[in-house]
């Protein structure tokens, strides 16, 4: 039902109606939020509940609401990570926070997904931060395995 709910606010955000969407989005988070209560479901059991999260602060961005917008894929972030689907929707906070100039709190947002994104690691991160890419070393490794490696950057050869 809350999914239901929640692809009116999916349409009104593609066609830039971002406020209307929030609405939406809003009505489907309090009706997860009944089932959650009601049936005794965790939260993190629900995929639903990170992707409304992720959709409700794309739209309040688009608005240029970027304290709710951040609070949200917060949110988001500290939800534990059940599946690769939830681990890319928490690829979005290191993400906001380099464009918004937050580089160091990145880094460690990205540190904290590899750590703990264990069997659905992402195949890689990488980012830039005072003039050096950083990189995980390898692919597909065992969590314990990834590193952050500092590399400079390779003149473009145009």
């Amino acid at each position: 039902m809350a999914h239901a709910q929640h692809m009116y606010g999916n349409d009104l955000q593609k066609v830039n109606r971002n406020a209307e969407a929030v609405a939406e989005f809003r009505k489907a988070e309090q009706i997860e939020e009944t089932y959650y209560r009601e049936e005794h479901v965790e939260t993190r059991y629900d995929w639903h509940h990170i992707h409304n999260l992720d959709l409700m602060s794309i739209s309040h961005a688009f608005m240029g609401q970027m304290k709710d917008a951040e609070a949200l894929w917060r949110e988001a972030f500290a939800t534990p990570a059940v599946s690769g689907l939830w681990e890319a929707y928490q690829a979005k906070w290191p993400e906001f926070l380099i464009e918004r100039g937050r580089a160091d709190e990145a880094l460690r947002a990205a540190q904290k997904l590899l750590q703990h994104s264990g069997q659905w690691v992402a195949p890689w991160v990488t980012f830039w931060r005072d003039g050096h890419m950083y990189t995980s070393t390898s692919l597909r490794r065992p969590m314990w395995n990834w590193q952050l490696q500092k590399k400079k950057p390779q003149a473009s050869k145009r």
